[in-house]
């Protein structure tokens, strides 16, 4: 039982590589939208449509459905 330990532990530290530390470059702002009106509080959902580019989503008091169109960096309904 304790070669099948020494064994588990030698393979888990030859296994084990170091992993230096990146410094990823900091995120940069793409777009900023002008929200609808009717949209109050926070967004309940979210659903993505990568296909088209799209991003749905629902605020909890707006009662509707936003479409984030990064096609055309726009949002649908617009008041």
């Amino acid at each position: 039982m304790n070669e099948l330990k020494f064994f588990l532990l030698a393979a888990f530290l030859l296994g084990v590589q170091p992993v230096a530390a990146q410094n990823p470059e900091p995120l940069k702002l793409a777009a900023k939208y002008e929200m609808p009106a009717s949209v109050k509080g926070r967004f309940d959902h979210l659903g993505i449509d990568a296909a088209g580019n799209r991003l749905f989503v629902v605020a909890e008091e707006a009662k509707e459905v936003l479409v984030f169109d990064f096609s055309h960096w726009e949002i649908y309904p617009r008041d």
